[in-house]
C-alpha cells in the first residue's frame, strides 16, 4: 500500500495513484504554483519605483489589456501548470501595491488629476485637499453632482 503524497492517507488501487483524492491533487498543484511564484518575485523590484524590501507583496500588471488575459492569482490556484504561469508572467510587470494603485487610479481620473495642484507640503496635503474639498464625488471617472 501507498501514501497519498499530500495528505499521506493510505491508497489502494493502482500503484501508479499517488494522490487519494483530485482534491489532493489539486492542492498538490496549488502549492507548487504559489511556491514557483514567490520564487520567480523572490530577486525582484516594482518597475516603476524600485520597491524591493517585502517581494512577497510585489502584484503582476498586464502591460497590455487583452481579453485573454489570466490573473497570476487564479493560474496559482487551480492546477495549470507551471509553463502556462510563465506564458502569463511574460505579460506583466511586477508593481508595488501604491504604483500598481496610483496606475489604475491615473487611467480612470487623469482629468481630475490636472486640476489637484501639489501644495507646499507635498502629495499628504495634497490628499487631504483633495478629500476635504466640495467638489461632487467621483462615479464612473466622472464628476457628478449630488442631487
Amino acid at each position: 500500500m501507498r501514501r497519498c503524497e499530500f495528505c499521506l492517507e493510505l491508497i489502494e488501487g493502482p500503484k501508479q495513484k499517488i494522490f487519494c483524492s483530485k482534491k489532493c491533487a489539486k492542492r498538490t498543484h496549488q502549492k507548487r504554483n504559489t511556491l514557483f511564484v514567490r520564487e520567480y518575485k523572490k530577486d525582484k523590484k516594482c518597475g516603476i519605483c524600485g520597491f524591493n524590501k517585502h517581494t512577497e507583496i510585489l502584484q503582476f500588471h498586464h502591460k497590455k489589456r487583452e481579453k485573454d488575459n489570466i490573473w497570476i492569482t487564479n493560474l496559482t490556484r487551480t492546477s495549470s501548470g507551471i509553463e502556462a504561469i510563465k506564458r502569463e508572467i511574460e505579460k506583466c510587470i511586477l508593481l508595488c501595491p501604491n504604483c500598481h494603485m496610483w496606475h489604475h487610479f491615473k487611467e480612470t481620473h487623469v482629468h481630475d488629476l490636472e486640476e489637484i495642484q501639489v501644495p507646499r507640503g507635498g502629495a499628504n496635503s495634497a490628499l487631504k485637499n483633495l478629500l476635504n474639498s466640495p467638489k461632487p464625488l467621483l462615479k464612473g471617472g466622472k464628476n457628478v453632482s449630488k442631487n
